[in-house]
């Protein structure tokens, strides 16, 4: 009996082994392999093959059902804003010069569409320091059809759950850029009767900027940020807002992780 029960025992070894082995092949591929996509929205997808929200050679973008947000939604923060382009262009996407803290920490890339009710979305994920070469095929074809000016483009990652976001630069081909301060976009999901921005060091006020009011809902509410003389690793963007038919002022912050340089994208990496 006790013969019996080794060769039983054996076996059963001997068969399981290889379904292990197995799953853990899958499952380390499986790990091996982030994809850059949104998964909420590939679930929101339009389900058009051609312009709807999917991956596309690392990079995902596309077209998408959107849901009604009453908060503030950052949707651009460019160092070198997306110059014109036309049908057969790549637009450069320089890989940021952050400090070695945030450059740890999984780099991704976004980008919005800023015409209204145009629900578009790009996302893909900076690797081995190098820059993203990003096609406008998608942003040209019929269906979608965005101008530079109606995209907005920012950069972000996750630090102990909190998204902190970081200024991208984008060029073509030889074309000269540069730019002296960094450009926010936000909108609202609710209209805004008054709002002001307050840039934020090491916890302390360093400046605070009165904006326009009365801005309806989903228009860009732009920010021009410049930075101090000696540029801040990080610093916050605090809205200081009062939206229609509601009491309580809007008051999110943004934290931003702020490039070494001012030019990445004429920057040699």
């Amino acid at each position: 009996m006790k013969v019996l029960v080794t060769v039983t025992t054996d076996f059963f070894l001997t068969s399981l082994i290889p379904l292990i082995l197995i799953s853990l092949f899958f499952a380390f591929t499986a790990n091996a392999y982030s994809s850059p996509c949104d998964q909420n929205l590939l679930k929101k997808s339009i389900g058009n093959s051609k312009i709807g929200y999917k991956e596309r050679n690392g990079i995902c973008e596309g077209l998408y059902t959107s849901n009604v947000n009453a908060g503030f939604e950052l949707v651009s923060l460019e160092q070198i804003p997306i110059p014109k382009y036309d049908k057969g262009d790549s637009i450069t996407l320089a890989f940021p010069l952050l400090d070695k803290l945030s450059a740890t920490n999984s780099l991704r890339i976004s980008s919005i569409a800023l015409r209204p009710e145009t629900y578009y979305r790009m996302d893909a994920e900076f690797s081995n320091n190098e820059n993203i070469e990003w096609s406008v095929e998608i942003l040209t074809a019929d269906g979608i059809a965005l101008k530079h000016d109606e995209i907005g483009l920012f950069g972000w990652y996750t630090n102990n759950t909190k998204q902190v976001y970081f200024p991208i630069s984008a060029t073509i081909g030889n074309k000269p850029a540069t730019s002296t301060y960094t450009r926010m976009v936000l909108r609202s999901g609710a209209p805004i009767q008054r709002i002001s921005w307050q840039l934020i060091v090491d916890e302390k006020v360093v400046s605070t900027t009165k904006l326009q009011g009365g801005i309806p809902v989903g228009q860009p509410i732009q920010i021009k940020i410049e930075w101090p003389f000696e540029r801040p690793s990080k610093a916050k963007i605090k809205i200081i807002a009062k939206a229609h038919r509601i009491n309580k002022p809007l008051t999110p912050i943004f934290e931003v992780a702020v490039p070494i340089s001012p030019n990445t994208a004429i920057t040699s990496l």
